[in-house]
């Protein structure tokens, strides 16, 4: 799982993931799915604002 960095796609973690077998998959680099703690503090603030 890689989010599209330079450093992901230069051609060395290319090849490596060749060699190894190593099966890509495609993420958005801001998904929240992968960064929980923010819909954490959208209820945080949202509980601050009432």
């Amino acid at each position: 799982m890689e989010d599209g960095a330079l450093m992901h796609r230069s051609s060395q973690p290319r090849l490596w993931r060749e060699v190894h077998q190593m099966r890509m998959l495609n993420w958005p680099a801001n998904s929240p799915d992968l960064n929980i703690i923010e819909n954490l503090w959208k209820m945080v603030k949202d509980f601050i604002q009432k």
